[in-house]
């Protein structure tokens, strides 16, 4: 090696360096696929019939079906051998629709409340029907109970600061003053009177329509709000561009209220169903099967809350929902999917829940400095909303 480099007036390192790079490399192999040309038909078949299943999914059911562990770049692989990988959707365009006839909200929607002999009535007072399904509870639950004032004008007082919106001290001088108002709402969010007496008209209802007293399925989702006050659990989701907090709900397919969390906004929706789904929630509800949320709580969630709870967590997607893409032909066009709104099925039940707790004034933002009067008010929207269902 030595004499040939002083032949050719080189150094010894240099001849090596020009051998090695010359000197063909021996293929690299790599390890032959484990999937036969059968496993892959069916996994190809598994993506036409869900383009929307992720690598980790296809590769789970790929295990039971080869009978040994099939990884994520092992399907990857297998389908691109296929022609087959993820694609963004093309969305179509919708013509707009006509104008909607006036079958909704009309006047034979709406409710006076009967006249109080004692005072004037305000639009937000109970009716006699409402307030003969929600005193029964009350007198059962409540702890204490007002003495110097009657427990209907508190309650009427609560709802009338919910539905406008107002200070405590704006509070109408028809009612209990607003200090003796405020009393008894920390007192009943100490003991969790409230929450009691939701449950109790959340079981009436369901039993109405002949239903179990507790769900089998819970449908999950956040809704972020502005804080207009300061104090703790305060954050700012990126997402939405809201400085304030964050309300989980989990409904039932009637849209009733199970489960409520209140939190920073900055806290991510995969890691916030930790404080809204407890860990005993298969206790909690004996016959729960599943819970549905949206897409904001893909990833890790879904994992995390399966081990946490033993119950699966589903994501329900809308057709053409590119936060993913879906799996189709390499070759040719992309797929295309429907424009304009589309009504994901059971996922428009909690959407319908939350914009019954916006349309309370107190409600629209976050005026309170503690999450957990924040979550009390949704508690009291919520019964509210229930009471005026039972007395359908």
């Amino acid at each position: 090696m030595a004499d040939v480099a002083l032949d050719h007036g080189i150094g010894e390192a240099s001849l090596k360096r020009w051998l090695w790079r010359t000197e063909p490399k021996p293929q690299r192999r790599g390890n032959p696929p484990r999937l036969t040309s059968a496993l892959v038909d069916e996994l190809v078949a598994l993506v036409t019939a869900t383009p929307s299943l992720r690598l980790y999914e296809l590769a789970a059911e790929m295990t039971q079906r080869a009978g040994f562990k099939v990884s994520e770049q092992m399907v990857s692989r297998a389908l691109r051998s296929r022609g087959v990988g993820k694609r963004r959707l093309v969305r179509e365009k919708r013509l707009a629709v006509g104008a909607v006839d006036g079958t909704r909200y009309g006047p034979q929607h709406r409710r006076k409340p009967e006249d109080r002999p004692h005072r004037r009535a305000y639009p937000s007072d109970f009716t006699d029907a409402e307030w003969a399904v929600v005193e029964p509870p009350w007198l059962q639950h409540a702890a204490a109970l007002p003495t110097e004032h009657e427990l209907r004008d508190v309650l009427d007082a609560l709802r009338y600061i919910g539905a406008t919106g107002c200070q405590w001290r704006f509070l109408p001088h028809e009612y209990p003053p607003f200090t003796t108002v405020r009393r008894w709402f920390d007192q009943w969010k100490r003991d969790g009177t409230v929450d009691r007496v939701n449950a109790d008209l959340r079981r009436l209802l369901r039993r109405r329509v002949g239903r179990e007293d507790t769900p089998s399925l819970l449908i999950v989702d956040s809704q972020s709000v502005k804080a207009r006050e300061g104090g703790s659990g305060r954050g700012y989701d990126g997402a939405k561009k809201v400085a304030g907090r964050k309300r989980h709900s989990a409904v039932d397919t009637m849209g009733l209220p199970w489960l409520l969390a209140v939190h920073a906004a900055d806290i991510q929706d995969r890691d916030g169903i930790d404080q809204v789904v407890p860990t005993d929630v298969r206790s909690r509800f004996p016959r729960l099967e599943q819970i549905l949320a949206d897409g904001g709580y893909q990833g890790r969630a879904e994992q995390k809350t399966l081990a946490r709870t033993g119950v699966p967590l589903k994501i329900a997607r809308r057709r053409g929902d590119n936060t993913t893409g879906e799996w189709a032909a390499l070759e040719g066009p992309p797929p295309t999917a429907p424009g304009g709104f589309q009504v994901v099925p059971l996922r428009w039940i909690v959407e319908r829940s939350q914009s019954w707790v916006g349309r309370r004034r107190r409600l629209s933002s976050d005026y309170e400095r503690s999450a957990e009067t924040s979550a009390e008010w949704l508690h009291y929207s919520w019964q509210f909303t229930m009471a005026a269902q039972t007395a359908r």
